[in-house]
């Protein structure tokens, strides 16, 4: 039975990190645009995501952080992490602009990136 259990938490916890790592890149190409990344993000975050969004020079940096509740609530929340950079597209964002948003969960992180984020159409 328990093994059930950690068995779901696992899956739970890849179906997280995939939807993480979806908004971090739809985060990150909207705010390339010149558009408002947070909120991109949050529409393609999982319930209780945290979004933030960092311009650096020419490149802007998307990273979700989503909780996840093993064990169906039982034990402390883990919680994973998404990054994706894209570059400025020309007439796009102002240098130096930060946009976090959400709440941070406590727990064990897992950290990870978007692959191939930079301009990768869908």
């Amino acid at each position: 039975m328990l093994l059930l259990f950690v068995g779901l938490t696992a899956v739970s916890a890849v179906t997280t990190k995939l939807r993480c790592v979806d908004a971090a890149r739809e985060a990150a190409r909207t705010a390339a645009r010149g558009e408002d990344g947070s909120s991109a993000g949050r529409r393609a975050a999982p319930g209780g995501a945290e979004v933030a969004v960092t311009v650096a020079g020419d490149t802007v940096t998307a990273t979700v952080r989503a909780p996840v509740r093993p064990l169906g609530g039982l034990l402390p929340r883990l919680s994973v992490r998404a990054s994706a950079v894209a570059a400025v597209e020309p007439g796009g964002v102002q240098s130096g602009g930060v946009q976090p948003d959400g709440v941070q969960s406590g727990g064990v992180e897992s950290g990870g990136s978007a692959p191939g984020a930079a301009g990768s159409p869908r």
